[in-house]
Order: structure tokens, then sequence, then C-alpha cells
């Protein structure tokens, strides 16, 4: 007999029995030991018969090919004749299980379990629906879910063999059947609600399943072959029964709102995640577009959002983390073949009434800001021009509401700062007729906030496109004012550009969606506690009781004596808040500021309550720690920075070290350079006004004086000596008399040898230079030069010619060179050269008033700024700035004839009236004529690079040969061996060599331009 012929008798003997025991369950039976062992026969066949029934399984029946394939008939038979008469007789012996089996299956890794779930439910739904069939339906809704059902049909252990056809069949009715429960049971206990479970009700079971979908979507993503049209389908029937709702709301349930938090902990995490993204990507690339839609809205309205216009770092992190989110779930939507997926998520969020955080975020993942790569300019092109089509359309203008018109509006700004200050499409929308016609219409408008928003569209476009528009009437409040100045305050910076760390994104655990979570297994303990959707509702929401548990609680005797202090009685807590002394140790701990003004306010102690010295001392301490940073993270935002400029430097200027707090000097220092350097043109002019005054000690002006040349070479991106380490005032402990007698110019600040040394490096620079080019036209020092080799001096930056960048000593030559050209002369030097003049003149019309009186007054006493320390470093200050200028195109025209007319002034004129004029300066502090030298030596140096002093030798002849002359008699009274005031070793030979450099740059520009020199 062949094999053929032995299954198919086979076959039919296995369909005979179960014929023969189908027929006898649906005859009645009264012998209940009978009927256990009738249901207990195809259970123990299965390997589905509980353990301890096994005692009723009295006549197995011969092993059946394909049991499962009769697995429906025996449901219906059971449906119809059994449950009715057996099930509260079995409950009542515990045989419930032999039924329940039969529908529910205690999980197991056995195929045959998914089959009768599979079967159940279509089964169970069959009308009249029993008390049975509600309780093994909530059953099923929790252990068998789609998750366990797909396993079932397109597992690689299915038990049966299914064709791809079948599969996608079976499948689709799956879907359908278990998407249809809710509605099925509540239409028929339509009459009897309370009959239905908890687990049954509409937002409790679609919660439930959209967990276990969000389950199959990370099972699926993570096996060998990734079934995406499978998932798709049951994707769209969860759309399609109201599973994605446009708005959040108690009264239905929503996917993301409860899954979220899974799907964003699945995607931060290290293991699977690119293929758990990818396959949510496919999922959404293969709905419809208003399926697509739909999901959309609901992802967008599930987003956790910080407050719309804040821009915090805090917020700016948490809006980049969402956008982050929206690219690893929707995907990247300028990729090919994803035309339909950007088109549908440019209509959801320009399509609804959103809020100003959803652009946001949208803007941000429109960016290319989800992905690693960063901003991709080419992907906001579609959304601006989306975006300006219906921001610029009439019919927008006239007839939508304010919220409508500031969100569009919002939204096109943020769009537009996210594009480079150089893109073609902000240049052509200022030219485009359109968009200027719109802003007509804008202005036009009768509502004066709606009239805002297109100018301050305007204003912006304007700025961007290197025009200047301003409507004015932004300050004050009302009329959309505050709104408008929020909106700008946000666009300075993007979000995007703000850096995510690990710690900045919370962790969350993600939950097991299993039995215990399920309503059934809490409604057995409590069926009044809330579940599902309600529960998780009731999680969020506040305590309305004020009653707290410790109040009931009461302490055990301490049976011993503690070795710890017993706690103040409330008179001596009053004597401790009268006796600052006594509270050592609850002194309130002085936070960090925030904004600038918190940190003027903390410089300036303005509360008006008297403060004791160690809280004032760590409040000046902390504010010293923290305000270099504060002041260089506020460069790029906003106008917070420019608007208390001014004050925070005026207050760093005039702050006295009265607490002997350690690293005072350059912790003040460090705050005047960054105030310098990040908001010149307020500070710059600022410090050159406030030097003059007369309220300022030496090491204040000091200070003011190395911020100015500091800054500068920072705004011109030359390097600078490093950070002097704090030294001991030397003479700190003297009498005022001895201090000012043995004061250096050292001891004033650590900073201060930064300036010197920045001074001897660039009056090198120039002597070795002109030695260089005398030396090029000896033949044997040219040979000798090129075959030694000199090591390169580190800190100071060679200036050489015009176009030799790596000779300025420049990281990023065309963004602060150029920066700092355009500010040298209105802001640096001009405002201190001209302040100068002023209080010279002042002081000198003083000291001729007080000749004839009995208290003569001098100008150029100790700590005034004519005295010679501090004009030194002034005139060293100026020198730096010079040659910090040198790209400057005023710097032949103007600035050079006025340095050199500060130095040729100093150096030959008297700045008191009562001190003797002598034009050779000899009567010179040897400080004051080296400083006024090297002034002159580095500005016809720079005009000899730039132009090879021309400019100088024809425009300013008459001063070309002063410089000259007076640099010559002064030279030849040094090899004399006359003795200059204060002038030691070191100083002399400092005034020698600057004097002869000198006197060899006027040669050389004279002796090339005397033909031309008309005033000889």
């Amino acid at each position: 007999m062949s094999d053929a012929t032995k299954n198919s008798d086979r076959a039919g003997q296995s369909a005979e029995i179960l014929h023969e025991l189908i027929k006898a369950l649906s005859t009645p039976i009264s012998d209940r030991d009978k009927i256990a062992s009738l249901l207990s026969a195809p259970l123990s066949r299965l390997s589905l018969l509980p353990p301890e029934l096994r005692s009723c399984n009295t006549s197995p029946i011969p092993e059946i090919d394909n049991a499962a394939r009769w697995i429906p008939s025996l449901q219906h038979a059971l449906l119809r004749h059994v449950i009715p008469v057996w099930e509260i007789p079995f409950a009542q012996v515990g045989f419930s299980s032999l039924l329940e089996q039969y529908f529910c299956p205690v999980p197991t890794d056995l195929a045959q379990s998914g089959e009768i779930a599979l079967h159940a439910y279509s089964a169970l739904l069959t009308p009249p629906l029993s008390s049975f069939s509600l309780r093994i339906l909530a059953r099923l809704a929790g252990l068998y879910s789609v998750d366990r059902l797909y396993k079932t049909i397109f597992g690689a252990q299915s038990l049966f063999l299914r064709s791809d056809g079948q599969k996608v069949a079976e499948w689709g009715e799956c879907v359908r059947i278990t998407a249809s429960v809710p509605g099925k049971v509540a239409n028929e206990l339509a009459d009897d609600y309370r009959r239905l479970p908890r687990e049954l009700e509409n937002d409790t079971y679609f919660e439930y399943l959209g967990k276990k979908f969000e389950s199959l979507v990370y099972d699926i993503s993570n096996s060998s072959t990734c079934d995406v049209s499978s998932v798709s389908h049951l994707l769209v029937k969860l759309v399609n029964i109201g599973l994605f709702p446009p708005t959040l709301s108690s009264y239905m349930p929503s996917f993301f709102s409860s899954n979220l938090p899974t799907i964003r902990a699945r995607l931060s995490s290290s293991t699977a995640s690119s293929a758990y993204s990818a396959f949510w990507s496919s999922l959404l690339l293969a709905l419809s577009p208003q399926a697509l839609q739909t999901l959309l809205s609901s992802l967008f309205s599930a987003l956790s959002y910080p407050p719309s216009l804040d821009p915090s770092e805090k917020s700016r992190k948490a809006i980049k983390q969402e956008a982050v989110l929206l690219e690893r779930i929707v995907g990247n939507i300028q990729e090919e073949g994803r035309e339909h997926v950007m088109e549908a998520a440019y209509g959801v969020v320009l399509s609804r009434p959103w809020g100003e955080e959803v652009a946001r975020v949208s803007v941000c993942w429109a960016a290319g800001y989800g992905r690693e790569q960063g901003l991709t300019e080419s992907a906001l092109d579609q959304l601006l021009t989306r975006v300006l089509d219906i921001w610029t359309s009439t019919q927008h203008i006239k007839l939508s509401l304010l919220s409508r018109h500031r969100y569009l509006t919002f939204f096109l700004l943020l769009v537009l700062s996210y594009l480079d200050s150089t893109s073609q499409f902000i240049v052509d929308m200022s030219h485009s007729p359109a968009f200027i016609s719109c802003i007509g219409i804008y202005i036009g408008h009768p509502e004066i906030a709606i009239r805002r928003c297109g100018m301050m569209v305007a204003e912006y476009v304007a700025k961007r496109a290197g025009k200047e528009l301003d409507f004015g009437s932004w300050d004050g409040a009302g009329e959309g004012r505050e709104w408008v100045r929020d909106v700008r305050a946000l666009i300075n910076a993007r979000d995007g550009d703000v850096e995510i760390t690990s710690g900045d994104i919370p962790a969350v655990d993600v939950p097991e969606v299993g039995v215990e979570s399920l309503p059934s297994a809490r409604a057995s303990e409590n069926q009044d506690a809330p579940t599902g959707h309600a529960a998780s509702r009731a999680a969020t929401r506040p305590p309305l009781t004020t009653y707290d548990s410790d109040d009931s609680l009461t302490g055990y005797a301490s049976p011993s004596p503690t070795s710890r202090p017993s706690s103040p009685t409330p008179s001596e807590l009053e004597e401790i808040e009268r006796d600052p002394t006594l509270r050592r140790g609850a002194e309130k701990k002085v936070h960090p500021p925030v904004y600038l003004a918190d940190l003027g306010q903390m410089i300036q102690g303005g509360s008006g309550k008297k403060e004791d010295a160690e809280v004032e001392a760590s409040r000046i301490e902390m504010a010293l720690q923290t305000a270099a940073e504060l002041v260089r993270r506020k460069r790029d935002y906003g106008t917070e920075l420019e608007e208390n400029a001014v004050n925070l430097t005026i207050l760093f200027a005039f702050l006295q070290d009265n607490f002997d707090l350690e690293g005072f000097e350059e912790k003040r220092q460090a705050t005047l350079n960054a105030l310098v350097a990040c908001c010149p043109k307020k500070a710059a002019p600022c410090l050159a006004e406030q030097f003059f005054n007369n309220q300022y000690s030496t090491a204040q002006r000091f200070a003011m004086l190395t911020a100015l040349a500091l800054g500068a070479r920072e705004l011109a991106d030359l390097s600078s000596p490093p950070q002097a380490t704090s030294a001991t005032f030397p003479s700190k402990a003297l009498p005022p008399a001895l201090h000012r007698k043995y004061i250096m110019d050292a001891d004033i600040s650590p900073e201060t040898n930064r300036v010197s040394e920045l001074m001897r490096g660039i009056t090198h620079m120039a002597i070795d230079r002109g030695r260089r080019e005398a030396e090029e036209k000896i033949p044997e020092i040219v040979r000798e030069k090129q075959l030694r080799v000199r090591p390169r001096r580190p800190d100071i930056a060679e200036v050489g010619a015009l176009g030799a960048r790596e000779q300025l000593g420049s990281t990023n030559p065309r963004a602060k060179v150029a920066r700092f050209k355009e500010l040298a002369v209105e802001y640096f030097i001009l405002p201190l050269i001209n302040r100068f003049w002023l209080y010279l003149r002042d002081e000198q019309a003083r000291e001729q008033r007080s000749l004839r009186s009995s208290s003569a007054y001098r100008g150029a006493g100790t700590g005034m700024v004519l005295e010679a320390m501090l004009l030194s470093h002034f005139l060293s200050t100026l020198t730096i700035l010079m040659h910090a200028a040198h790209h400057s195109p005023a710097y032949l025209s103007i600035l050079a004839p006025e340095a050199l007319e500060v130095a040729l002034t100093m150096g030959t004129r008297p700045v008191s009236v009562a001190a003797d004029s002598d034009p050779s300066g000899k009567d010179k502090e040897a400080a004051v004529l080296g400083s006024a030298f090297e002034l002159a030596l580095v500005v016809l140096d720079t005009c000899a690079a730039l132009d090879g002093g021309k400019s100088l030798g024809l425009e300013h002849t008459k001063m070309l040969l002063a410089i000259g002359e007076w640099a010559g008699e002064m030279f030849a009274l040094l090899e004399k061996g006359v003795n200059l005031e204060g002038g030691g070793g070191d100083e002399i030979k400092r005034v020698r060599r600057a004097a002869a450099s000198v006197v060899i740059k006027v040669e050389e520009m004279t002796s090339r331009w005397r033909r031309s020199m008309i005033n000889l």
C-alpha cells in the first residue's frame, strides 16, 4: 500500500473520530464525568490539557492529523450545546478550565494556542453574547492580542502550512475582527450596558491594542523578515477606527499619547534603534495621503512641547529632541520616493491652528537637524515656498484671524532664520513683487496687531537682505508689541544649533506589556480602580487632599540619651536672628546669575537691605566667577548684552577688592575683556570715557586700558600672551606715601605684564623688519640668512605685507579681522584720542587758573591720568590698538596722523603748565618718551608697509619731518650721555633703540618721496 493511500485512510479516520466527538457534544449528556472525558480528550491530544485535570481523560482518542482544523467546529458546538449547560457546574467543581482552554488557552510556545485564540474571536462574537463569551473575550484581548495573532499566522512555527495568499486573507480577517470587538459587544449589550467588562470598553480596549501594536512593530523590526504590508494594513485599520485623533482628549484613546514614551525610549536606546526607526518610516510610507495626514496630526498633538516662545537653552533642547524623534519616526522626507510624506507633513503643520511650539519643532525637523549631518537648507525651500504662498495671499491677509496670522508669521520668520545670511532665496524674496505688494496690504489692515505681523516680516527680510528698514513703534506694551519682542528674541538663535547630550535625554524604561498590565488582572484586585486610559489620566492628576500621612505618625520614645544636640528653642532662634555671628552655618547660598541684569544687581547690591560682610563677599565672588563666561554666552542671544553692556562695564571698572578675594584682578580683567570683545560698540566707548573721569584709581585705569588692548586684539583675531598668574601686591601694607613712592607698573595688576609683553613684541617686529629690509640689499647677509634656521616668536604675530595672511597671526582672517577694521576708528581709537585731547586741555586750563592761588593744582600728580606711569600705559595701549587696526580703510588718512600727533606732542610738549618746556623732550620721563617713540615707530612701520609712506610724505610732510627731527635730537642727546628723568639702564636702552628706529624710518620715507615733497 502506498504512502498516499495510508495518509488518506488516516485522515479519514481522524475526521470520523472528530465528527463523532462533535456529534456527542451536541447531544444532551447528563453525566459530568462523561462530558469531562469528551472535553479532555482533544485537549490532551493538543497538549493543552491542564495537569490537574489529566484524570478526567478516561477515554483518550488516538493520534489525529490536523486536529486544530476542527477547532472552529468544536468551539461552535461548545458555545451552542455545552457551555450553556455545564458552565456553572464546572465552575463549582473546578473544571472551568476545560471549557476555557478551547477558547483562551494558557499562553505557551505551542502553535496550537495561537490557532485556538485566532478562531475564538469570531466564535465568541457570534450572537447572542453570553457572560462566558464576554469574560473570555476580555481575557483574549489581553493574552492574545494582535502581536501573538500575527506570529500565529506568519510565524515560522505556524501549525498550518499556509500559502502567502492564505496568510494575507487570514490576517485581514483577524484585523477586521479584533478591531470590531468593542463595537460588536457594545451593540449587543445596548440594553444592558452594565454587563460590559471594563476590558472591553472602547478606550481601554484600543489603548491596550495600541500598545500591542507598538510591541509588534518592535518585534518585527528586529526580525529577519520585515513584512511592512501586513503591519501597515493593521495601522490603516487603527487610523480608520480613530486611534489617532487629531487632538488629545480625555474622551477617546490616542495611540501616541499612550505609546510615545515607549517609542521614545526604544529609539533612544543603542540596541536595534536604527531598525526600529527604519520600520516606522516604511510603515508611514505605505499609508495613503489621507491616513498619513491623520496619523501625523495625532503625532504632532502628542509631542512634548516647552513654552511656545521660550528662548532658553532648556526649551531649545526640548524642541530639538522632538525634532529628532520626528526624524526617527517619520524619516527623511527629502529622500526620493517620499514626496507624498513631505506633502502630508507640510499640509498638517500649515493647515491646522497649531501653536508656535509646533512650528519650532516642524522647522527644526524639516531643516534636517534630526539627522546627524545637521542643517540642510535645500530641505527648507519647498516648505518656505508653501508658507510664503499662504502668507502673501490676499484672502489670508483679509480674512484670517489674529491667531492664524501670528502662527504663519512666526512660521515664516522661523524658516528664514534657518537660512544662511548668503541665501539667494532671501534676496529674491525681498525683490519679489508678490511679497512687496502683500506688505502694503498688511500695512493697510485695520487691525494694528495684524499690521505689525507684516511690518515685522518686512523689517526682518530687509535686514537679512542687507538693507535697512525700521517702522519703529516697537517699544511699549499692548497692540502685539510683546509678542513681536518675544519672537525676535527667539529667532536670534536656532533651536537646532544646541547640543544634546545623553544627560539631557530623560531615562525612560520600556514597559513590558504583559498579563500583569492588563485591566482584567487589576480588576480582580480592585473593581473600583480606574484602568487603562482612565488610569493613566488619573495617575497624572494631582491629589486633591492636603492630608499628610506624617501627621498621624507617632515616634517611639528614645530609650537612651543621644549624642546629637537638641533643636534650638524659639527664644534661641530669636537670639540667632538678632546676632548674625551666631548663624554661621545657616548662611543663604548665593546662586549664580542667569541674566546680565542679575549680574549687575549682584555687583551693585541694589536690594536696599543691610547685609553682613560675608554675604556681600560671597555675592561679589560669585559674580566674578561667572561674569566673563556669562557675558560671552550672551554674545549672540538677542539684545540683552547690548542693553546691559554699559552698566556692567562701569560696575566692573569701578569694582574694588574690599574683601581680598582670590583672583580678583584676573577675574575682573577677564570680564572687562569679554565685554569689549563681545559688545565693542558699547563697552569700548564707555571705557574710553570712564578712563578720564577722576573717581578711578590707578589700578582701575590700568584695567580699562588693558581691556581695550586685549579686546581689540581678540576682535582682530590676533594672538595675545597667556594670562599672567596672580601675585601679591608687594606694598599693600605700606603707608600711602611709601606706597606711591615704591609702586611699580607690574604691581598694578598681573594683566599689565601682558600689555608690556605685547608692546615689546610689536616694537621688536617693527625694528626687525627694518633690519631685514636693509640686510636684503646686501648679498652676503642674504646668503648667510638662508643657511641659518631661527626660531620664530610664538606669542607675537608679525605684520608683513598687505596680502600675507600667514604673517598676521590670524586663525580666521575673514571673520574677525574684517570686524575690527570696521570698529577701530569709531569705537576704539578716535574716542580715546579725542577724549585725551579734551582732558589735556581741561587740566592745563585748570592749572593755569590756579597758578596765582595759594594751593596750585597740578594735573600730572600721582594717580592722575597725566602721571608718567599712566601716561606711558595709555600710549602703549594706543600703540597696540594702532597695530591691530592696520587693516582699517581710514588708517592712512585718519588714524596714522592722529596717533603721530599724540606721540609727537607727548614727546616734546609738557603735560603740565608748571613744567619747563624743552622741545627736545629731555625733561620728559623715560617711560613716556619710550612709549611715545614706540607709538611713532609702529605707525611709521605700518604706513611703510601699506603705501611706502606716500600718504605721510606727501600729505603730512611737516609732521613727518618734525618726528624725524625730534627723534634725531633725542638720539644725539642720549649718545652724549644725557640722563633722563626716571630712566634706568633698560629704559635708556628702550628709548635709544626706538629713537634710532624712528630716525631710520623717517629717513627711508623722505628719501623715497623727497622729490614730491613741496614743503621741504
